[in-house]
């Protein structure tokens, strides 16, 4: 009856492996979304557009 145990244990790398692997999914996708980032800020894109029409409403809002 040894093996009754060992099933537990063996879940304790596999949970550990398993939290890893989410984070390093979690840090591939900020890095993504960051790059994202960076060619949206750069690249002149039509949201800046977009942005530009709706400058008349931020207009009165800001000041």
């Amino acid at each position: 009856m040894d093996f009754v145990p060992q099933p537990n244990l063996q879940l304790i790398p596999l949970i550990f492996c398993i939290s890893l692997l989410l984070d390093s999914i979690e840090t591939i996708i900020n890095c993504q979304l960051s790059t994202v980032n960076c060619q949206l800020s750069t690249l002149p894109l039509p949201a800046q557009n977009r942005s530009n029409n709706h400058g008349d409403g931020g207009a009165s809002n800001q000041e």
